[in-house]
């Protein structure tokens, strides 16, 4: 199965900022959608899980502000029971959500878990995961384009089955194009 820039994406973001795991979530008709998933755990889990942004979690909050967001939740943190991190096996010891925006607004959010190294990300992680942010807002504004154009029908599909209105409205076009 051929590997998506996104998930490619993905896997680098993990990699760099040292997540165990991590996920990009993408703005659907319903709420947030799971797109890509890098991480140990089967990816069947992740994938395609869609939440409403009011239950959705830190990326919810991430896609509704704008705003990164870095945390290490104390028992009980009640975010961390929603969304995509309420899949995963145990609660996470620190995390960030990235929005992913473009000049139109937020089209998704990039979420990474569990540093290796360190008892949580610092500065230098957010600015890093804030730039793929970036790069990852046009590549799901690129896949929101694709699948409209996909779904969307063509005028011109009520065409087919009538040669007669084809014909005369490709005379109509000949007529204008000579003028």
């Amino acid at each position: 199965m051929p590997v998506s820039a996104v998930e490619t994406l993905l896997r680098n973001a993990v990699t760099a900022s040292g997540a165990t795991a991590g996920w990009i979530v993408a703005r659907a008709a319903d709420g947030l959608q799971v797109v890509a998933y890098c991480g140990p755990e089967d990816p069947g889990r992740y994938l395609g899980a869609t939440f409403a942004v009011a239950a959705a979690g830190t990326a919810g909050l991430a896609a509704v502000s704008g705003q990164p967001i870095a945390v290490r939740p104390r028992p009980g943190d009640v975010l961390v029971g929603q969304g995509p991190m309420s899949l995963l096996g145990q609660p996470p010891a620190c995390y960030v959500s990235i929005p992913c925006s473009d000049e139109d607004g937020v089209v998704g959010v990039l979420e990474v878990v569990d540093k290796q190294a360190a008892a949580s990300f610092d500065i230098d992680d957010i600015e890093l995961l804030s730039l793929l942010g970036d790069v990852a807002a046009a590549l799901l504004r690129e896949r929101e384009e694709r699948t409209v154009a996909a779904v969307a029908p063509s005028p011109l599909d009520d065409l087919k089955g009538r040669p007669a209105v084809h014909r005369a409205l490709i005379g109509l076009i000949d007529a204008l194009g000579a003028d």
